[in-house]
């Protein structure tokens, strides 16, 4: 080999080396690894809390901790960064008020919109959930420093998202309903809003029926078919196979 194709070859090693070395920097950068700071146990974690069965929606504010909606546990618990459980938990309403309640979306609200009320106390609210039974409900920790309070109730509706945003420089919430392939806007007052070219999905889901008969569609009959103050049996009876349980 004469010296320039060795030469050529060394120049080609160290570019394709250099090259390699850059790749390997690039993924790091664009990499991360992932640290499990707490569990109710399924998994291993460096903390456990019992409340957080099915964690669903996050939510926080520029200084506030971390909130979670604990979907299978009815409740709302808050950790630092590290994942170290706060003393507060909150307890999440079911539409019913026997069961326990079953929170997907939450959002902070900074406003002074959304206002609960419990008795004479009254408050915005600065934390609000929507739930799989059509709930809505909010915390005022003037209200009630550990339970979340009725806002307003969609009998229809199985929620599975919440987001708050303004239109026009009114405030808006926006909660996802599966059941029904749309999304329910509520104003600042909590009450529901029809809106111009509002999103309806118009497409079918039907889920298996091990889906189908799980709590939350055991807990859309107990809504669809409750007369007021009181459950109807219905809603322990499970989905026939081969129905679509959103239909």
């Amino acid at each position: 080999m004469n010296l320039a194709s060795r030469a050529l070859r060394q120049a080609l090693f160290v570019a394709a080396l250099a090259s390699g070395l850059a790749a390997g920097a690039a993924f790091a950068a664009n990499s991360y690894a992932v640290r499990n700071l707490v569990s109710d146990g399924g998994v291993p974690a460096e903390h456990r809390d019992d409340n957080l069965k099915n964690g669903w929606g996050i939510a926080l504010s520029a200084t506030s901790p971390i909130w979670v909606a604990d979907n299978g546990t009815g409740k709302s618990t808050l950790y630092d960064g590290l994942g170290n459980m706060l003393s507060l938990v909150v307890t999440v309403p079911s539409a019913s008020g026997s069961d326990p309640g079953a929170p997907t979306g939450i959002v902070f609200n900074g406003s002074n919109d959304f206002v609960v009320r419990s008795g004479t106390a009254a408050g915005a609210a600065r934390f609000i959930f929507a739930a799989e039974d059509g709930l809505i409900s909010g915390w005022s920790p003037g209200v009630d420093a550990t339970h979340a309070i009725h806002a307003v109730f969609m009998a229809s509706a199985v929620y599975k998202g919440l987001t708050l945003a303004s239109n026009g420089g009114v405030n808006m919430l926006y909660a996802a309903d599966f059941h029904g392939h749309k999304i329910d806007v509520f104003g600042p007052n909590f009450t529901p809003r029809k809106m111009p070219g509002a999103f309806v999905d118009r497409s079918t889901f039907c889920p298996s029926v091990g889906a189908c008969t799980s709590r939350m569609h055991k807990r859309k009959r107990t809504a669809t078919t409750r007369s007021p103050g009181r459950a109807s049996e219905s809603s322990t009876r499970s989905i026939p196979a081969g129905t679509c349980c959103n239909g």
